[in-house]
This record gives C-alpha cells, sequence and structure tokens, in this order.
C-alpha cells in the first residue's frame, strides 16, 4: 500500500469520484486543493483568470467540501500557493510515492503536471477521468485525431457506453503525521464584492438539491424550446456551473437523464439534455489534442483573423458600453450575476469580433474571469468557433443583432432589465 496525495482540481465532490476511489487504496492520504496566487493577478489580457463570482462560488464548494470528507474521517488541506511549490514539498515531507488527479485540460494545469514529474522523476504521478462522460481510453478515432467537426464526433459517441457512477467513499484513509505545510481556511482569504443574484450556490449538496429539483417536474420535457431564451432562470437546466467545478459527475446527470427518459418517456427535449453533454465532451477531448493552439490568435484556422486589439474598444465592451443595446444588457447581466445564457454568449462574442473588430482571445479572457461556469475548453473553444479559428472548416459565426433583437427580445424586457432600450 502506498502513500498517496491527493490533489483536488475540477473535482470537488465525493460521489462518482473514480479518482479519489483510487487514492483511496493506500495506507496514508492527504488531500490538497491549491488556490493558484496567479488566478487573482491580472493575466496577458488584462483581467485576472478568477472574478469574484466563480471566486464565491469555489468557496462555497470548498467548504462544501471539507464537511463531507470530514464525515468520512478525512480533512482538506488548503494551501494559497502555486501546486508545483506546494505540492513539491508536501510530496518530499511525508515521502509520497503516489500523486493522483483528476484529468488535467488546460495548458496551465498540464504545466504543473509536468514540471512536477521532471522535478522529481521517482513520483508516480496518475490522472483518472471523473471531469467526462467518457475515459480517455474510450475515445476511439482513426490516427487518435479528433474529428474536425462536432457533428462527426456527435454521431459516434451517441452510440458509446459511459462507465457506470460510482458512489461515495464510505470512509478514506487517514493522512500522514507529518505534512508540516500549514494550510489556510478560507474566511482568510479576501475577494472583491460580488453583485451576483446568488441564485447558484457552490458545492456537491447544492449540486444535488438543484438535480432532484430540476427532474422533479417538467422542466426538462421543455428544455428544447427554452434553451435560447436570454433570460429566466429555469430557461436552461443551469448545471454548468456544478459541472465544471466538479461538484456534480456528468456521469450522474446523464444517469439521471436515462432514468426520467424511463419514468416520464423521452422526448426532443431530454435528448438535448445529453447533446448538450457530447457538446461538452467534444470541446474537452479536442483541447486536449489542440493543446496551446486553444490560446492562439490563429487557432487552428489555415490564416489568422483580421481583428486586433483596441484598448478603449474592448473596454466599452467590457462596460456595457456599445452601440448596441441588446449586447450591452447581455454584457450587464454577465457583469452583475457571473451567468449569462448561451444565446446571449454568441451575441456578445459575435459584437466583439465582428462589429468591433477585436481580438477574439481578449473577449474570452474576460469571459473567464467572469463566468461562473467556465470551463477552459468550453469557453475558448466556443470563442474560436466565433473568430473562425476553431477546428470547424466553416469558418467563423456572424450573428445579426437586430434580428436577434427581433427574435429574443421583441418587446424589450431584457434589455430594460439588464440594460436600456
Amino acid at each position: 500500500m502506498s502513500r498517496t496525495l491527493y490533489w483536488f482540481t475540477h473535482d470537488l465532490r465525493l460521489d462518482d469520484n473514480p479518482a479519489l476511489h483510487q487514492a483511496a487504496n493506500s495506507e496514508s492520504l492527504l488531500l490538497v486543493y491549491c488556490v493558484n496566487p496567479d488566478w487573482f493577478a491580472p493575466s496577458r489580457y488584462g483581467s485576472p483568470s478568477l472574478g469574484a463570482h466563480r471566486w464565491r462560488f469555489l468557496q462555497q464548494a470548498l467548504a462544501d467540501l471539507e464537511t463531507s470528507l470530514d464525515k468520512v474521517g478525512q480533512h482538506l488541506l488548503i494551501l494559497n500557493d502555486r501546486p508545483r511549490i506546494a505540492l513539491t514539498e508536501l510530496v518530499s515531507k511525508n515521502a509520497i510515492q503516489r500523486l493522483i488527479c483528476s484529468r488535467q485540460f488546460g495548458m496551465d494545469e498540464k504545466s504543473e503536471l509536468r514540471g512536477l514529474s521532471m522535478q522529481m522523476p521517482e513520483l508516480e504521478i496518475v490522472e483518472v477521468d471523473t471531469y467526462t462522460l467518457f475515459n480517455q481510453q474510450d475515445i476511439h478515432f482513426a490516427d487518435d485525431e479528433m474529428p474536425a467537426t462536432y457533428s462527426k464526433f456527435r454521431r459516434h459517441a451517441e452510440k458509446w457506453s459511459t462507465t457506470p457512477a460510482l458512489p461515495a467513499p464510505k470512509n478514506l484513509p487517514p493522512p500522514p503525521k507529518v505534512v508540516s505545510k500549514k494550510g489556510t481556511t478560507l474566511s482568510s482569504f479576501r475577494a472583491e464584492h460580488s453583485t451576483t443574484e446568488n441564485l447558484l450556490t457552490g458545492g456537491e449538496a447544492a449540486a444535488q438539491t438543484h438535480l432532484s429539483q430540476y427532474f422533479a417536474g417538467d422542466l426538462p420535457l421543455s428544455y428544447k424550446v427554452v434553451r435560447n431564451e436570454l433570460d429566466g432562470f429555469v430557461n436552461s437546466s443551469k448545471m454548468s456551473s456544478w459541472l465544471n467545478m466538479g461538484c456534480l459527475s456528468v456521469r450522474r446527470l446523464r444517469i439521471r437523464i436515462q432514468g426520467y427518459e424511463a419514468e416520464r418517456g423521452g422526448n426532443d427535449s431530454t435528448y438535448w439534455l445529453f447533446i448538450e453533454l457530447l457538446w461538452r465532451e467534444y470541446f474537452l477531448w479536442l483541447a486536449l489534442q489542440t493543446k496551446s493552439k486553444l490560446f492562439n490568435f490563429q487557432g487552428s484556422a489555415a490564416q489568422p483573423p483580421s481583428t486586433v486589439y483596441q484598448r478603449e474598444k474592448f473596454e466599452s465592451w467590457c462596460q456595457a458600453d456599445t452601440p448596441y443595446p441588446l449586447v450591452n444588457a447581455c454584457m450587464c447581466q454577465l457583469n452583475e450575476t457571473g451567468y449569462l445564457s448561451n444565446r446571449g454568449r454568441q451575441i456578445a462574442a459575435s459584437c466583439l469580433v465582428n462589429e468591433l473588430g477585436q481580438d477574439w482571445r481578449f473577449g474570452a479572457a474576460w469571459f473567464e474571469n467572469q463566468l461562473v461556469d467556465y470551463n477552459v475548453a468550453v469557453n475558448w473553444g466556443n470563442w474560436q468557433y466565433i473568430a473562425g479559428v476553431g477546428a470547424d472548416p466553416r469558418g467563423g459565426r456572424h450573428f445579426n443583432l437586430s434580428k436577434q433583437t427581433e427574435l429574443y427580445d421583441p418587446l424589450g424586457q431584457y434589455r430594460r432589465r439588464w440594460g436600456s432600450v
């Protein structure tokens, strides 16, 4: 039996966490979460990676995880440090033989793991699929290349089976006796004030409550009909924040959809809930393949886009001060709540790239800062689609703002609530 360090990242739950089950097969188990100071510093695009809304949600999720771990005889060590620095010290002082974590899809996290491997070649590092519907070994395409289009991926993925969800462990091995790296408490962190409506609460308990409430009635049966609405809490499933923070297993959600269809009968809307999970899946596995191209100006395209970065235009977009009232309303909602409908995100992104002619990466970074449900692959992948530099060979997406206004806010209700007509 080995001495194991488990690095929590985007898997803040006990239910259906196969990585935690692997880690539990140890004589001692050290559970760690690193709050990276780099998240709060301005990136190359001007805004910090972690804004107030997602930071609030993350703190709630960590507090909930600490409560759950206490019930199974464990403790979460929360460190205010860069992972490579913190984990290297813990591995050395506690004679850790194995480090386990959820599979990482972002370049920064991958870089941390590579650095650890180079610095400590004797350390066994294991990445486990906790964040996706499918395991990596179940993804099979010719030459190991992901399809150039989502539709081709979907035709295959719809037929694939998934690994059964695992129950939460009833107990875990004790932490090692040494540890020594001093942890911190969540109350010691100070995030900037958040004006969010707080409709979304972080944590596995809140995720399970929302899951039960959503599937208790008829909402899944009308999902496809209302999913393009700009506003209204019940007009989308709202699962993405818990999925992307790892408070909810995507496999558990898939099982719940199947159970609902078996009990209530399936239709286009329940099917479309599954299709949305496949979109998320496609972006994640594509990001793993494209690596740094996900963040490059040219992306996977043959030619770079013709857009530029102009600080005044970009900041006006961020501050909801463009010539387009619908876009301003979208940006006000995003900035105030940390949430924006998928339709709203497409409208706002298209405006920045096509009407204002700005570098798409700055918009993607602003969304990263603001969105509670931020997912590195989905966010940057969707922005690449809008900018025409993604894997899709059809080019970018240019939304007619006048038509979008007529279709989705004909009476001006959304603009009156979040902006001005």
